[in-house]
């Protein structure tokens, strides 16, 4: 799928959000590792403020990621949602029998 470059470059997001975008093209990591890297180098959010994190991606890299925000972070399970919606190399009706 390519990217839609001139709507990219149109996005506005509000001022107090900071958006990060992530390009897989031309990566040669393992499928959801970009996404997880890149969570595990944001810094942690300090307590004192309010947060909710949602994610939603594979299912290796939801593992990874949720164990990320509750244990590192500390975020409780009212704080964050993270959703895995496919499983790679599995079919619709295989995906959700998790292991």
């Amino acid at each position: 799928m390519q990217c839609n470059w001139r709507r990219l470059a149109e996005f506005q997001a509000p001022a107090d959000l900071d958006v990060r975008w992530l390009f897989r093209a031309e990566q040669t990591k393992d499928y959801g590792q970009l996404l997880t890297e890149a969570v595990r180098r944001l810094p942690a959010p300090l307590r004192s403020n309010q947060i909710y994190a949602w994610v939603g991606c594979e299912f290796e890299a939801f593992k990874q990621i949720r164990s990320h925000l509750r244990q590192d972070w500390g975020l409780k399970k009212n704080e964050q949602l993270v959703v895995s919606y496919w499983r790679t190399g599995k079919s619709e009706g295989q995906a959700d029998s998790v292991n």
